[in-house]
């Protein structure tokens, strides 16, 4: 279905919503942003780059500087979306650059998994990982810009609550079931469970299996963003010179007290976070097991509390304030 460049600027205008597109299109946007997500999470085994990198990479018996490289690179990458977005800032974008970032994501996820079959050597697997984690760290950044502004666009503030609460809310669900579906390939049980034996699959064919499926709840995603109505404005925004978008941008950025301060308090969090892969390398070290033994139950309680986390913080924010649950998740 073509976008509608029709009435946006005017209805706008006219204070009657923010959004010009009709309700039922809007719901269609709040479900198509929740499934997009939910499906990101389903694959967050592979997607969310650490903990089973770094087990292959362990099981590859590389050192663990470069079992920590894939997280490195992935987060090297995140500067790549600036530059996507200036390229490409006009609306009628959004969907194609979603689209093709997610279709470039399941790719490389199918040809890591050829590797991970194929005859070669520790090395070749351990770069095509790498290159694996730099492709996610790009397309990842780019796909939650443009899909935050197919939100942004195409969805009243009124609806967009209830899209944030579905994606974010229940979302988590479906990277609880993926994580499990990880314990599964990579432990050949779980929770004591054990698939009958001729359905059971050993290395490599676990990681390839787990990498393959990943790719297949991406390249769903490329699908479904094409799917989005978004409303084009009259007048679109137009490209910026280069120097004139990252000086600006720059200059606007360091002005700007609260962003700044929010900035850097994300990276120091982030800083923290980043001790998931020294957990998965050390596994073996702390209990005596290989990563893939736990590795699912480990995203497991990762995705679970994030969903408990959801909950409560929106309980929180909505009988405090907006400081409460920041100053909470940063004091935990």
């Amino acid at each position: 279905m073509a976008d509608s460049p029709q009435g946006s600027d005017a209805a706008l205008q006219a204070g009657t919503t923010d959004c010009p597109l009709e309700r039922p299109l809007q719901i269609r946007n709040c479900r198509i942003y929740a499934a997009q997500i939910s499906l990101t999470y389903l694959a967050a085994p592979t997607l969310y780059v650490g903990f089973v990198q770094a087990g292959l990479c362990k099981r590859l018996h590389t050192s663990d500087t470069i079992a920590n490289l894939p997280s490195t690179v992935y987060l090297a990458m995140t500067c790549v979306p600036v530059i996507v977005t200036w390229l490409y800032p006009e609306a009628r974008q959004f969907k194609t650059m979603m689209a093709r970032a997610y279709g470039l994501m399941a790719l490389i996820g199918l040809l890591l998994a050829g590797v991970l079959l194929a005859p070669v050597s520790s090395r070749l697997t351990v770069t095509a990982l790498v290159v694996h984690a730099a492709v996610l760290g790009a397309g990842n950044g780019v796909t939650n810009i443009m899909g935050w502004e197919a939100l942004n666009r195409g969805v009243s503030s009124q609806l967009r609550g209830k899209a944030l609460g579905l994606a974010f809310g229940w979302g988590p669900a479906f990277a609880v079931v993926g994580s499990l579906g990880a314990q599964l390939l990579l432990d050949g049980k779980v929770f004591g469970w054990a698939p009958p034996a001729w359905l059971s699959v050993g290395y490599p064919f676990s990681y390839a299996l787990l990498f393959a499926a990943g790719a297949i709840c991406i390249g769903l995603c490329a699908l479904l963003v094409r799917l989005y109505r978004i409303p084009i404005p009259t007048v679109d925004v137009q490209r910026e010179s280069f120097s004139t978008a990252i000086v600006g941008g720059l200059r606007s950025f360091l002005r700007s007290r609260i962003l700044l301060i929010a900035s850097i308090a994300y990276l120091l969090m982030y800083c923290g976070n980043m001790v998931q892969t020294n957990m998965s390398l050390f596994t073996h070290e702390a209990v005596g097991r290989m990563s893939e033994d736990l590795v699912g139950y480990q995203l497991t309680l990762r995705f679970s509390f994030k969903i408990l986390a959801g909950f409560f913080l929106g309980w929180l924010l909505a009988r405090t304030n907006p400081k409460a649950p920041l100053l909470f998740t940063a004091g935990r």
